[in-house]
């Protein structure tokens, strides 16, 4: 399925964050062990995570015959300070107790920045560089997001040269209690400026990913890490008009969920209007 740059760019870079009392620790009541996809009707294994006590030390992601490690790095205050995946590391700034930057290289060359600015306690603006990216293909630091989007961030990768400039998103959080309920996205880049919004509601249930800083890849369920709650329903729109929505589904363990569904349709009301669905399951 196609997906919007715009939009990709928007959800992926807001799985980063995490709106705690300390931004980059991440200690949930139940610890996430293993994930699965639900292929053809079988469950597949798609991620182990490993843990240290309280502190996530590594997740390793299967596709086919391939396993990908990504491990994870934290300071004195148990705050994530970097991660590495292969050939690709990235460093988490902080100003005070507040994350302020992220920096992402590739066999040690910078390839993407992204800043945060703060109103109070909470993040308000995220903008994310991407006129860094080469033909490497080389991914943001982003994880736990819609799994359509990797693919989409490769494409964007192959489409910058080395000498790119002015490709740049800059989103505005407009927030309800601990959860983001809509982001005002400005994309520069490729010739094109976009404005979209994309309005979410939550449950209130707890997101077992609420505190997680930074993932890798984008093969799993789709819990935006900035919010308390998980999402049940998603818009995007320009100006008036609904372009694409995604709903989701729980099942739960107690206060967690064990099995999320999604059901995603593009260019709403159209003759392509096109839809997907896909599952995952959580094990604690």
């Amino acid at each position: 399925m196609k997906k919007s740059i715009v939009f990709c760019l928007c959800i992926a870079v807001i799985a980063l964050f995490a709106a705690c009392n300390k931004e980059g620790v991440y200690n949930p009541s139940k610890k996430i062990q293993k994930v699965y996809e639900l292929d053809d009707g079988q469950k597949v294994l798609i991620e182990s995570w490993h843990w240290d006590g309280k502190l996530l030390t590594s997740i390793d992601s299967y596709t086919g015959l391939f396993t990908n490690t990504t491990k994870f790095s934290y300071d004195d205050k148990n705050r994530l300070i970097r991660t590495d995946d292969g050939n690709i590391h990235s460093n988490f700034i902080y100003d005070g107790n507040k994350i302020s930057s992220i920096e992402t290289y590739y066999y040690e060359r910078l390839v993407a920045t992204t800043t945060i600015e703060h109103s109070g306690n909470k993040i308000s603006t995220i903008k994310f560089d991407i006129s860094l990216f080469d033909k490497a293909g080389v991914l943001n630091p982003l994880r736990f997001i819609i799994p359509e989007i990797a693919p989409v961030m490769e494409n964007v990768a192959k489409k910058c040269s080395q000498e790119a400039k002015g490709e740049n998103a800059t989103m505005n959080l407009t927030w309800g209690g601990n959860n983001v309920k809509s982001i005002d996205l400005t994309y520069a880049g490729f010739g094109e400026h976009v404005t979209e919004t994309i309005d979410i509601s939550y449950d209130n249930k707890s997101n077992p990913t609420y505190g997680l800083f930074s993932m890798l890849s984008s093969d799993a369920v789709s819990n935006f890490c900035l919010n308390k709650n998980n999402p049940v329903a998603l818009t995007i729109r320009v100006g008036s008009v609904v372009r694409d929505r995604m709903n989701y589904t729980y099942e739960y363990e107690g206060n967690y969920p064990t099995k999320v569904t999604c059901v995603s349709i593009e260019d709403v009301g159209t003759e392509d209007e096109d839809s997907d669905s896909s599952t995952t399951f959580l094990e604690y």
